[in-house]
């Protein structure tokens, strides 16, 4: 409980003289402070100015006017925790929550995690060679969710705040308090909290807003109020911080030059270490241009051997830092994530990611690798009589019967539409049942015959023998919607079931 609460009463009114009753803290920044609430479903946010509490009436009761015009801004059908009702006489308002989520902070390396892996055995799969840092920072990837979840959760992370920059918002204060993604594992929806700071682009004089060490530049030094752009910089560092367990910034320049910050501190003209960071003098650490503050980490090659994610990172770390319209944008970062991250398969044991085209068995703990469907799709040209590849994912068989094929199989994966299921999968020992979860498009199985082809309608079953997994199927997809292309989409199991 926060310090600046924990001597207050744990119960607050709203405007209709409804009581809730806060319980545990969900994430606290210098803007506001998060509650879970006795109500199931609920949460409540506490406003902070400089991380203190709002106390004069009349900045309260700015702070409630500012909440209230959130309610108006274009926000429907958003994964985003939107105020419901405000509070009396506090700033503040409380929320809805999606029950059994934690923040993505848990992804990140911090020092109690250290305090938490001294409590838990090694794997058997650490090197005992490493030295301790390393089997720390790999046994922490590995119990956090591994790689595969961190991507995913980066992903629809990336698709939400998408959403609100083609709508022309800004979300304004991107860091790992205020995104969730379920607890469980078997689930990855994604929310957003703390929307009272969001606002039209560009459109506002109020000061800038930022987590400390995850500002852009412009916003550090006053030169911009809170832009989309300000949001793609602080999404970078986010994925950072997840993929590689290290800040961008802080590297071999960083920690040399912060140890000479003390004796030097009367030099006016000098900036410190961080503030060398927070304005963006410092090179990235993983920069093949610049090695002047290379930090290298186990965990390095998730990034820097990654020909998706490794432009787009040295793009907004690299030109991006002072050139503001040069960052990736959030199409840009959801497809790299969604293309990383549907080409790898889960090691069951360690939970890094690794390819089942190019391993056998997982290359970190030698594994053996789960069963998985290997999907492509291709678009058609009919009047060329060409097809053009749209998609390609490894798929695993989770609890070797149900499996759900998603919408972005069709090349729909920088929209919300791509993380909804297209079809259901159920297999037992004799049969496999293709249903289909959607009524926006038409399905056919494609049958050859001596050399012809039949197309044969799902009307949304289809059933096939389990041995027939075994084989490419062919299936025709045409969407109701003239708007979008029609695919064909192949779909091989691979593994044993």
């Amino acid at each position: 409980m926060s310090q600046i609460y924990q001597a207050e009463k744990r119960q607050f009114l709203d405007e209709n003289s409804y009581q809730h009753i806060v319980t545990d803290e969900l994430g606290k920044g210098g803007q506001g402070i998060v509650y879970r609430t006795l109500d199931e479903g609920f949460a409540l946010k506490l406003s902070l100015e400089q991380g203190e509490q709002l106390t004069k009436p009349n900045l309260i009761q700015h702070k409630i006017e500012q909440i209230k015009a959130i309610q108006l801004l274009p926000l429907h059908h958003i994964n985003i925790a939107l105020p419901l009702v405000v509070l009396q006489d506090q700033a503040g308002y409380v929320m809805s929550l999606v029950a059994d989520m934690k923040p993505f902070a848990r992804f990140i390396y911090q020092e109690q995690s250290l305090v938490d892996l001294n409590q838990i055995e090694r794997p058997s799969w650490i090197d005992p060679q490493w030295p301790e840092s390393v089997k720390n920072e790999v046994v922490f990837f590995s119990r956090s969710g591994g790689l595969k979840r961190r991507l995913m959760a980066l992903y629809r992370c990336a698709l939400i705040l998408n959403q609100l920059h083609t709508r022309g918002l800004v979300y304004g204060d991107i860091n790992p308090n205020n995104e969730f993604i379920s607890e469980s594992d078997d689930y990855d929806e994604v929310w957003l909290i703390d929307a009272d700071n969001i606002r039209f682009d560009q459109t506002s004089n109020r000061k800038p807003i930022y987590f400390p060490d995850y500002g852009a530049p412009e916003l550090v030094i006053y030169q911009y109020a809170n832009s989309i752009n300000s949001d793609l910089y602080s999404f970078a560092i986010l994925a950072h911080m997840m993929l590689a367990l290290r800040h961008p910034f802080k590297g071999k320049a960083f920690y040399e030059e912060s140890g000479d910050d003390d004796w030097d501190s009367e030099d006016k003209n000098k900036f410190t270490a961080q503030q060398k960071l927070e304005r963006g003098l410092l090179s990235w650490i993983y920069d093949p241009q610049d090695l002047s503050n290379l930090q290298q980490n186990p965990l390095a090659t998730l990034i820097t051997e990654d020909k998706n994610l490794f432009p787009l990172f040295q793009q907004c770390f690299g030109v991006g830092r002072k050139d503001t319209t040069q960052r990736p944008t959030m199409q840009h970062w959801a497809t790299a994530l969604i293309k990383t991250h549907d080409q790898l398969l889960t090691c069951p044991v360690c939970k890094f990611g690794f390819s089942p085209i190019e391993h056998q068995k997982c290359p970190d703990c030698i594994a053996e690798k789960p069963a998985y469907f290997q999907i492509e799709s291709y678009f058609l040209n009919q009047e060329q009589q060409t097809k053009t590849l749209a998609w390609s994912t490894i798929l695993e068989i989770k609890n070797k019967k149900n499996v759900l094929i998603l919408q972005r199989v069709l090349g729909l994966n920088t929209c919300i539409q791509g993380t909804k299921p297209l079809f259901s999968v159920a297999m037992n020992d004799q049969r496999c049942v293709l249903q289909q979860e959607v009524d926006s498009y038409e399905v056919s199985y494609i049958e050859q015959k001596n050399d012809v082809l039949n197309l044969i309608k799902m009307n949304y079953r289809f059933e096939i023998s389990t041995e027939r997994l075994n084989q490419e199927l062919y299936f025709l997809v045409e969407p109701k919607d003239q708007r979008y292309s029609a695919c064909i989409l192949k779909i091989l199991k691979s593994g044993i079931v």
